[in-house]
C-alpha cells in the first residue's frame, strides 16, 4: 500500500461502489487514451484498497489479409498496477467474431497462450534421433539470438525417449564441395544434446565464434540444400527448400516427418503442428497447431511482460475470412485475468 497516496473523505453510510466510482472513471479514461498519469494502486481511504488492475492496449493490424488461416489479427501490449508481468496461466483471451451485419460468425473463441506446444510434446517415443525440423533463411522480425541479432535458424528435434547427442554430427549447406574438402563444415562440440521429445535451435548466421551454436554458414532464402551428417559423415537427413520469404519458415509437419510445409507463424522450440488430436483441428493449414487462435510472443515464455507487444493470430483456422471488401470482419474482445480487473477495448473492431 502506498502511504504517500491521496486518500477521500467516506461519509457515514457511503457504499463501496460509490466510494471506487471515481477511481473506475479514472481507470476507464486512461483505457480510451485520455492523458492521464496512472500512479498505481493506492488506498483511497483507511481500510479500502483499489483492486490491482490491468490496462490493455489494442492495435489493429492492417496487413491482416495475406495468408489464410494464419493471419495476425490484432495486436496488443498492456500496463498494470499489479506488477511488471502477467503469467499467461491467470489470463483468459477470448475473440466473438461478428460480419458486417452484426451476425455472429464465432462466439467466445479462445486464444491460447504462447506455451500451449509445451501440452501437446509427447515427450518422446522410442530411441533417441535428430531430425532437422524446421529452417528460417531470411529473420528480420522473429527470433533473436543471445546476442540481441535477428539471425537465420534451424530446429533440430529429437522425437525419442532418451537424450540424443549429437557430439560430432555436422551440418553443411554445400555438402559436394564439403565432401571433397574444399569446404568446412559446422561440427556439433561434445556434450551437445538435444532433450527427449524436445528442441535444439542452432543458428545459422555465419558468426562461429559467437558461440557453440552457431554456425559457419548462413541459409540462403532463395533456396538450396541443408545436410546433417553423422559423425562417420554418412548423410543422415537432406531438406531442401526453394525461396522463403522473410520470417516465414519451412518446416516438418508433424515434427520429425519428411513432409515440409511453408509455416507464416515459425514455432522454435515448439511443436510444428499435429494432424489431429485434443483442441486441434484437422482441417487446419499446413504448419499449424490448428487450434483457431493463439497468442504470439517474439520470444515465448510463461508470462506476458510490461509493454511487451503481442499478437493474437489465426493458427490454421479460417476465423476471420479473406476477401476485397473490408473490413474483412469484425472482432469482440474479452481478457480476464484470475486475480486483476482487465480494461481493454471493448466496442467492435473492424478488422482490416
Amino acid at each position: 500500500m502506498n502511504d504517500d497516496a491521496p486518500s477521500l473523505p467516506i461519509e457515514s453510510g457511503t457504499t463501496l461502489v460509490q466510494v471506487l466510482a471515481p477511481v473506475v472513471a479514472l481507470m476507464v479514461l486512461v483505457a480510451i487514451g485520455v492523458g492521464v498519469t496512472v500512479l498505481g494502486s493506492s488506498s483511497i481511504a483507511d481500510g479500502v484498497e483499489v483492486q490491482p488492475y490491468a490496462i490493455v492496449t489494442v492495435e489493429d493490424l492492417p496487413a491482416k489479409v495475406g495468408f489464410n488461416k494464419q493471419d495476425a489479427l490484432l495486436g496488443l501490449s498492456f500496463r498494470s498496477t499489479g506488477g511488471p508481468s502477467m503469467a499467461w496461466e491467470d489470463l483468459t483471451i477470448t475473440l466473438t467474431v461478428l460480419d458486417d451485419a452484426d451476425e455472429v460468425l464465432l462466439e467466445e473463441e479462445r486464444c491460447l497462450p504462447p506455451q500451449l506446444g509445451e501440452a501437446v510434446e509427447s515427450g518422446g517415443v522410442g530411441a533417441a534421433d535428430v531430425r532437422i525440423n524446421e529452417i528460417v533463411a531470411s529473420n528480420d522480425n522473429g527470433l533473436q539470438d543471445e546476442h540481441g541479432d535477428y539471425d537465420d535458424w534451424l530446429e533440430l528435434y529429437n522425437p525419442g525417449a532418451s537424450e540424443m547427442d549429437l557430439s560430432g554430427w555436422s551440418l553443411t549447406d554445400a555438402y559436394e564441395e564439403y565432401m571433397a574438402g574444399g569446404k568446412t563444415g559446422f561440427t556439433f562440440g561434445s556434450g551437445t544434446t538435444v532433450p527427449p521429445g524436445g528442441y535444439l535451435i542452432v543458428w545459422a548466421d555465419g558468426e562461429a565464434a559467437e558461440g557453440d551454436l552457431h554456425t559457419n554458414f548462413r541459409l540462403k532464402s532463395e533456396g538450396e540444400m541443408l545436410t546433417l551428417l553423422d559423425p562417420q559423415n554418412d548423410v543422415h537427413q537432406n531438406v531442401t527448400w526453394g525461396a522463403l520469404s522473410s520470417s516465414v519458415s519451412y518446416a516438418a509437419v508433424p515434427d520429425g516427418s519428411i513432409n515440409f510445409q511453408v509455416d507464416q507463424t515459425p514455432t522454435p522450440s515448439r511443436t510444428n503442428g499435429v494432424l489431429s488430436g485434443e483442441d486441434i483441428n484437422p482441417e487446419s493449414a499446413p504448419g499449424s497447431m490448428g487450434t483457431g487462435c493463439i497468442v504470439v510472443q517474439d520470444n515465448e515464455d510463461d508470462v506476458w511482460m510490461f509493454n511487451e507487444p503481442v499478437r493474437l493470430m489465426e493458427d490454421g483456422v479460417d476465423l476471420c475470412g479473406t476477401g476485397t471488401s473490408f473490413p474483412v470482419c469484425y472482432i469482440q474482445l474479452a481478457i480476464t485475468h484470475r486475480d486483476m480487473v482487465v480494461l481493454h477495448e471493448t466496442a467492435t473492431i473492424g478488422i482490416t
